[in-house]
């Protein structure tokens, strides 16, 4: 089983904030590192979202104080 970017977000929806909740999700094989092996973030800021990102508002998701919504929208299509 493969973890799906919907199953990903739904998650967090139950264990972060609103304000936290990603707007995009990307599976990349390996982040880019530096010789010491420390994240390079700004290589992962320079790739920006891609045509492989998964985009929550497109899938049809509202992210409020409340909690998560799936749009009636996104479910009828």
């Amino acid at each position: 089983d493969l973890l799906r970017a919907e199953d990903l977000f739904e998650y967090l929806g139950t264990k972060l904030p609103h304000f936290m909740m990603p707007r995009y999700i990307e599976f990349i094989a390996s982040l880019p590192r530096t010789p010491t092996e420390k994240v390079i973030k700004t290589g992962l800021r320079q790739q920006g979202v891609g045509p492989d990102s998964w985009d929550s508002v497109a899938a049809g998701y509202i992210v409020k104080a409340s909690g998560i919504v799936r749009s009636e929208k996104a479910q009828v299509g």
